[in-house]
């Protein structure tokens, strides 16, 4: 049994993972190509994390209350998957990302669903690393977890660089995060062209139940400043429910109190950060 998932599957350690795939091969191709890389049209098939069909590589998943966004508090399931698009430096999870410690599982997707379901949480979370490079995969879980139950609701956490592409009979948020480090909100590129694409996927687009919001870490001026540009940038972006949260991976009240004050200002929904106020932020909340 795994200290990290409870699952009745063989667990794949990372000693073994490693011999059979290599993370830099990723980091190599994304950091070369990263205007392609969050295209939506990638081929993210060369990717060695994709190579077996119904396996995924999986950093952690726990039970816990969201702890951020529109949904703050709600009993929540999280997946959350290994690699991304992005190696951002101010990362807070890091060991999703690079290979830090050894608890990286490939579990097959029965063996995730099964996990999923033991929780008895019907409100699931796709987190990262970046889970829309897994989409196809992450669809097949859905649809199982819909075979079983079809109370389920469903949260994505992306970074916005992948355009959104699939629907869903059932009511999902997409909370996206865009990164300023690699974003220029006041130029129109392949990230700006992005997010474009989640401002215009909303409620009822195409007949599926999807709510889009923004949320962002923040830092001080500066960020209401990006956010801004975004606003002057991308049509209907002013539009969109748009989240600042404090900066910090524990509590500072006078960090809470600065960012409220901001949210008043400028009128932006202020997103409290549960996982910091209650656990420190600690792994697996």
């Amino acid at each position: 049994m795994s200290n990290i998932i409870q699952t009745t599957g063989t667990v794949e350690r990372l000693e073994d993972f490693n011999k059979r795939f290599s993370l830099k091969d990723i980091e190599t191709k994304t950091n070369n190509m990263f205007y392609q890389a969050i295209s939506a049209d990638v081929n993210i098939k060369d990717s060695k994390l994709k190579m077996d069909k119904n396996k995924l590589a999986v950093s952690e998943i726990f039970y816990t209350l969201s702890g951020e966004g529109d949904d703050a508090g709600a009993p929540t399931t999280y997946i959350r998957l290994f690699g991304c698009n992005l190696k951002c430096p101010f990362c807070d999870t890091r060991y999703s990302v690079e290979k830090i410690d050894d608890t990286i599982q490939r579990l097959t997707l029965e063996e995730i669903v099964n996990t999923i379901i033991s929780y008895g949480c019907k409100h699931v979370a796709f987190t990262g690393g970046e889970p829309m490079l897994y989409i196809e995969k992450i669809n097949k879980i859905i649809e199982l977890l819909l075979l079983h139950s079809d109370d389920y609701t469903f949260h994505f956490e992306t970074n916005g660089t992948i355009k959104p592409t699939h629907s869903y009979s059932v009511p999902v948020t997409y909370a996206v995060s865009p990164k300023f480090y690699k974003l220029d909100p006041t130029t129109l590129n392949d990230y700006t062209e992005s997010i474009k694409e989640w401002v215009n996927w909303t409620t009822n687009h195409d007949g599926h139940q999807a709510k889009v919001i923004f949320k962002f870490v923040y830092e001080g001026l500066e960020t209401v400043e990006k956010v801004k540009q975004l606003e002057n940038t991308i049509d209907g972006f002013n539009n969109c429910f748009v989240y600042l949260m404090p900066e910090g991976r524990t509590l500072d009240l006078d960090k809470y109190r600065e960012c409220a004050k901001i949210c008043m200002k400028e009128g932006y929904r202020f997103s409290i950060r549960l996982q910091c106020i209650l656990w420190n932020d600690r792994r697996g909340t």
